[in-house]
């Protein structure tokens, strides 16, 4: 089983971890936490939202966000970039790349953000050097 903190908290969604027992519990506590101070498109229909906690690089300050299970990477970062008026360069050659990294990996851009990651998670958004 994982080795957790005792406690974790995010944004004012705060958990006591009392064992590897009861991890799939508090998560469902803290996504059902998230549904309701997610941002995100309220054309999404709600059984289809996948809710990820995003982190910028640098900031301290992270915000849940809810996306299509059907959106890739790319498509999660466009959204997030346009929502926090982040400069995004992405489709532009000699530019920093805005990229998502779960895990200290970054995910690749094509790949559906729901195979990658589950509601709950957090992922880190940040600059890196186009390569």
């Amino acid at each position: 089983p994982p080795t957790l903190p005792p406690t974790s908290s995010v944004k004012g969604v705060s958990l006591k971890r009392k064992g590897a027992k009861s991890l799939a519990l508090e998560r469902k506590v803290m996504v059902m936490k998230m549904k309701n101070k997610s941002k995100g498109p309220s054309s999404v229909p709600p059984e289809e939202r996948i809710f990820i906690n995003v982190t910028r690089e640098g900031t301290k300050d992270p915000c849940f966000y809810h996306f299509s299970v059907t959106w890739t990477v790319g498509r999660c970062v466009d959204h997030v970039a346009d929502y926090l008026k982040m400069k995004n360069n992405n489709d532009k050659a000699g530019y920093d790349v805005l990229v998502m990294c779960y895990d200290s990996h970054v995910l690749p851009m094509s790949e559906k953000l729901s195979k990658l990651t589950e509601s709950g998670d957090t992922v880190l958004l940040r600059y890196q050097p186009e390569t």
